[in-house]
Order: structure tokens, then sequence, then C-alpha cells
């Protein structure tokens, strides 16, 4: 049984007992399968802010598939970062140019600008890593995890290659094909962590050298 969540948004998201994480708030998740779970896919579903670009440029028209909800896990990390640029601790708040883009995400009544907002500051990477920047000095390793979550939404691929259509259909078949899947994304986040954690452990003072 093939089930979608379809709101994935900081206030859906909550660390377990044993660590894992653990998607709460299931009123609008939706079973893929189905005439109904067809119908449901089509409905406009989730958190403003964290909606698919493609979702919102083509309310009704296209399904809700897992690499949508995939993206709005970026989105998720992005307003975690920015609005404690300082780390889990800091309450400064974003900074006024964060502010902007985040008022632009959050507006559902200017929809056509979160779309570009988002196609413009977070499928270009040059461009992300800039908005980012401000935030390195805590969240030092976010470029990278962006960019490895990104490859499995769209959010990876490039906007002067790839049409709003052409990066659907690339997205469907590479999904179709399981060169994309939920357990490539893990094996790749697992991946990401150990370099993390092997780039601490290089830095820390008195370490031994690693040959």
């Amino acid at each position: 049984m093939r089930i979608l969540h379809c709101d994935v948004s900081p206030g859906n998201i909550m660390i377990g007992p044993g660590g894992e994480g653990v998607l709460t708030d299931n009123d609008v998740a939706v079973f893929m399968d189905g005439p109904s779970g067809e119908a449901a896919r089509l409905k406009r579903r989730g958190t403003f802010a964290f909606r698919p670009r493609h979702l919102i440029q083509y309310a009704g028209e296209i399904l809700h598939q897992p690499w949508h909800d995939i993206e709005q896990l970026v989105y998720t990390l992005f307003c975690v970062v920015l609005a404690r640029p300082k780390g889990p601790g800091d309450s400064t708040g974003m900074s006024d140019k964060a502010a902007s883009v985040w008022e632009e995400w959050t507006t559902e009544a200017k929809a056509r600008r979160a779309h570009l907002s988002k196609e413009t500051l977070v499928q270009v990477e040059s461009n992300r890593n800039k908005l980012l920047d401000s935030s390195l000095d805590f969240w030092e390793g976010i470029p990278d995890l962006i960019a490895t979550v990104a490859k499995y939404c769209g959010l990876g691929l490039s906007v002067c290659i790839y049409t709003e259509v052409a990066e659907e259909e690339c997205l469907e078949n590479g999904w179709a094909s399981g060169e994309l899947s939920h357990d490539h994304l893990i094996a790749d986040l697992e991946e990401l962590l150990e370099k993390i954690a092997q780039k601490k452990q290089e830095w820390v003072p008195g370490s031994p050298d690693i040959m």
C-alpha cells in the first residue's frame, strides 16, 4: 500500500525516542493507487509555503508524486536554517533578505511569485548557496545536504536544460526505473553523514593524522 504524506513541513516532523524521524499530522495523506487515490492526488494539499513548484504552477493538472514530498523536505530545510542561522538555539530570526524570500513563499495570493522564487533561488545551485551563505558558520554542511536531497526531486536539474514538463517526465522515468528511489536517497544521505563525521574527526585538535 503506497501512501504520500503531502505535507512535509516543520510542524509535521518530529524526532522519535530512538532518534528516527517521524511524520505527524496525516490528515492530508493520500493513497497513491486506485481511482480515489488519483483524484486525491490532483487536489491542492499541504502547507502552501512548502508546496512544490509544479504543484503551484499546475494545480489540479498533475498528480502529487513521491518526488514532490521530497521537494517539500528541501523547503523545510531552508525554513529551519534561515529562521535559525546560528543554530537551533538562535532566536535572532531571519535576515531581511531571507524574510523577503519567505514572504514570497508563504503568500498564496501571489502563487506565481512563489513558484518563480523557488525556481530561481532554490533550483539554481549558485543562488541557493548565496541565500544560505550567512548561515554557514553553524550549518556548515547544509549546501551538500540540500544538493543531495535535490537530486531526487528535480531541484537538482538545470532550469536551462529542462522545461517544467520535461523535468516531470525525467523524474517519472527515473523513479519508474528505480534509478531514483527512497532507498537510494537514504544511501546517499548515509554516505554524506559518513563524510561529515570523517571531516569532523580530521579537524579534532590533536587527533592522529589519517594516512
